[in-house]
């Protein structure tokens, strides 16, 4: 598959979620005027990859193709 040899470093990856309070995601309250639940800010998944140490153990295809999040709530 070509002459690409790989690098001296292995692939990490990471996933941070965060929530972007500039901008909601979910009104404050209901059609009723009551409070809704949980998080009005808008959750944003980043994902990204980095230089790993050697000797870690290797992720199948499905944990970065579609990263799942690490709080229930931030769906």
């Amino acid at each position: 598959m070509g002459e690409i040899k790989p690098g001296p470093y292995a692939v990490g990856f990471k996933t941070i979620e965060q929530y972007d309070y500039s901008r909601t995601f979910q009104p404050v309250k209901d059609y009723f005027g009551n409070p809704l639940p949980g998080q009005t800010a808008r959750p944003i998944q980043v994902c990204y990859w980095y230089p790993a140490e050697p000797g870690g153990t290797r992720m199948v295809y499905g944990e970065y193709a579609f990263p799942y999040p690490s709080e229930i709530g931030f769906l």
